[in-house]
């Protein structure tokens, strides 16, 4: 698809206003399922191998820029489940053996069918790519967890709850968690910041092509193919999104729920 871009900001919105009132449940603001440049991803985890410290791809949930479900599904286990983390995944035995879940290699496919060449945004998004096996463009992800220095408790990232609550007025995992939830919940907080997290997106690609200037000088003096950058940007994700080999994914990380 073309690529994406963030809408329109027009004029720079006044200082953002935290809620009062009771909190809401997140919900779609239209009913247009339309595939918009900008989409919000969300995943639940269940935990595998050794004493089910690493983490596997149980329940994946895209939504459009009005928080429209574009893709919800459950997602077959590739390997033993040795913690199904129900308390925070929302995900049970009988879910992820139930006719419901899907392949892995099926979501995959059409995950990345979604995300190609639009804007996605995620809460510690990288470990959802991670999960997935794919590498989404650097300069195409927005990280409500990670991107704004004022959603963040000094260097530390805050959870995606506390945020939701504190700038939206929104409730979320009050039991267990929701995709559907958490993904819109994302999205809105990027819209509601939407500006700042652009402003750092461009600071952010300036870095990465004054970076990819010096490494292509670099490249010219030792006589090294001018092609050799490239491939370095698009092994650290400013290429286009494709899918990771086993090789480079390696062993997946341990992911907290």
């Amino acid at each position: 698809g073309a690529m994406a871009s963030a809408p329109a900001s027009g004029p720079r919105p006044p200082r953002h206003v935290r809620p009062t009132g009771p909190l809401r449940v997140p919900a779609p603001l239209s009913a247009d399922a339309s595939l918009t440049d900008v989409v919000a991803l969300d995943c639940e985890m269940v935990g595998v191998g050794s004493r089910g410290l690493f983490s596997s791809l149980a329940c994946v949930c895209v939504v459009n820029y009005d928080g429209v479900v574009l893709l919800s599904t459950l997602v077959r286990p590739r390997e033993p489940v040795i913690d199904y983390r129900t308390r925070f995944s929302g995900v049970t035995r009988e879910m992820l053996e139930g006719d419901d879940a899907r392949p892995f290699g099926a979501v995959r496919s059409e995950v990345m069918a979604l995300l190609d060449g639009r804007i996605c945004v995620g809460h510690s998004v990288h470990n959802d790519f991670i999960v997935l096996g794919i590498n989404h463009p650097a300069h195409l992800t927005r990280d409500t967890a990670h991107d704004l220095r004022r959603l963040k408790n000094g260097s530390r990232p805050r959870k995606l709850k506390h945020l939701a609550a504190e700038y939206l007025g929104l409730k979320i995992q009050t039991g267990q968690h929701d995709a559907a939830e958490d993904a819109r919940a994302t999205l809105y907080l990027y819209r509601a910041f939407r500006d700042e997290f652009e402003h750092v997106a461009r600071r952010r690609a300036a870095r990465a092509a004054a970076r990819r200037d010096a490494e292509g000088c670099a490249a010219d003096e030792c006589g090294v193919a001018t092609s050799a950058p490239l491939v370095c940007a698009a092994a650290r994700g400013d290429g286009p999104l494709r899918a990771l080999t086993i090789a480079e994914a390696g062993a997946p990380p341990a992911v907290a729920p």
